[in-house]
C-alpha cells in the first residue's frame, strides 16, 4: 500500500469515525451505533473501503441515489464490525459472510452476533457477544390505515389491540409492531417472506415481549426495546441470552 493510499484510508476512517454515533443507553451487553450520510464523504474514498465484490455490486448500480446508499451503508457496516473487534488490517479486507436464511457472521470471529439496518440516509448497527441480537429501524412518520394494514400484517390479537387504541397512538404503535418483527427475522437470518409473524408481539406489565415461533414449533421469548435514534427515526431492538 503506497503512502497516499495510507492518507486516503486514514482520512476516510476518521472522518467516519467522527460521524458514528453512539445510542443512549440500551441492554447491557449490546452496542449499537449509527449515523446519517451527510453527503460529505466523496464516493471515490467510501468506495476504497469496500472489497472487491462489494465495489462490483455498487458500481453495477446505475441509479445515482441508490448507488449512494448501498456505498454509505456498506462502508458504515465495515467500520462499525472493524471497531468491535478492533481489526488490524484495511476495513475492505474484513471479511463478512452472509448466508441464506442465517444471520451474517464474521468467520474471524464468530462468537460476535450482529445485525443492520437503514431507512432512508440513517444507518443502524448493534452487536453482542452475550445476545443474539436484532435491529430495524424505520423513519417516524403517519401510517396511511394503520388497522387495515395490521389486519393484512399482523396477528389478529395484534391487530385487535391496535384497533382498540386512540388513534393518534396508532401510526406509533403500527411502527412499533413492524419494526420489532423486521428485528426479530434478522436475529435469527429470515427475510420477510418467511413470515412477519413468527414473531408475536405483546405487552406484559407495560414492557414489550416478543415470542418467536421457529420451524420446530419450539417457542422462545426475546426482549424488546424501542429507542428514538438517531433523531426522527424509531429503532427497534431484539435480544435474548445466547445459549449455552
Amino acid at each position: 500500500m503506497n503512502r497516499n493510499h495510507q492518507s486516503d484510508h486514514g482520512t476516510t476512517k476518521s472522518a467516519l469515525h467522527d460521524m458514528i454515533i453512539h445510542a443512549p443507553h440500551t441492554a447491557v451487553d449490546i452496542h449499537i451505533a449509527g449515523c446519517t450520510d451527510d453527503k460529505t464523504l466523496p464516493e471515490t474514498k467510501l468506495l476504497s473501503q469496500l472489497s472487491d465484490n462489494e465495489q462490483t455490486q455498487v458500481l453495477s448500480l446505475t441509479d445515482p441515489a441508490e448507488r449512494r446508499h448501498l456505498l454509505y451503508r456498506r462502508c458504515f457496516q465495515r467500520l462499525f464490525l472493524a471497531k468491535e473487534i478492533d481489526w488490524p488490517g484495511h476495513i475492505r479486507d474484513l471479511h463478512i459472510e452472509h448466508k441464506l436464511d442465517r444471520p451474517p457472521r464474521l468467520p474471524c470471529d464468530p462468537s460476535l452476533k450482529f445485525s443492520f439496518s437503514s431507512s432512508g440516509a440513517s444507518v443502524v448497527a448493534c452487536a453482542s457477544r452475550k445476545q443474539v441480537v436484532g435491529i430495524d429501524i424505520e423513519k417516524i412518520r403517519p401510517v396511511a390505515d394503520p388497522v387495515g394494514l395490521s389486519k393484512r400484517f399482523f396477528t389478529p390479537a395484534e391487530a385487535a389491540t391496535l384497533a382498540r387504541m386512540p388513534e393518534n397512538a396508532r401510526s406509533a404503535a403500527f411502527l412499533c409492531y413492524w419494526t420489532a418483527k423486521e428485528a426479530g427475522l434478522k436475529a435469527v437470518g429470515k427475510g420477510i417472506d418467511s413470515g412477519l409473524n413468527s414473531f408475536v408481539v405483546s405487552q406484559i406489565d407495560h414492557r414489550y415481549v416478543v415470542e418467536y415461533k421457529n420451524e420446530n414449533s419450539c417457542y422462545f421469548t426475546w426482549n424488546l426495546q424501542h429507542i428514538e435514534f438517531p433523531e426522527g427515526h424509531f429503532v427497534a431492538l431484539i435480544h435474548r441470552a445466547v445459549s449455552t
